[in-house]
């Protein structure tokens, strides 16, 4: 799964996306662990996605 430009994440690793007010998304290759403890950490600051897979990419970031 390519997660950011040219690079494709691990398969110990989710690609993370990031959106918080008034900044511009974010994506990068977390491990999975990692991932889900800023999705948790992250509730009241902004939304995080941790997707493991290139339809959950889709789902999130459209076509």
């Amino acid at each position: 799964m390519e997660c950011t430009w040219n690079t494709t994440c691990h398969v110990s690793e989710n690609c993370m996306i990031r959106a918080f007010p008034g900044y511009k998304f974010t994506t990068h290759c977390i491990m999975k662990d990692d991932c889900a403890l800023m999705k948790l950490l992250g509730k009241t600051h902004g939304q995080i996605f941790c997707c493991d897979d290139e339809s959950c990419l889709r789902t999130i970031l459209g076509n």
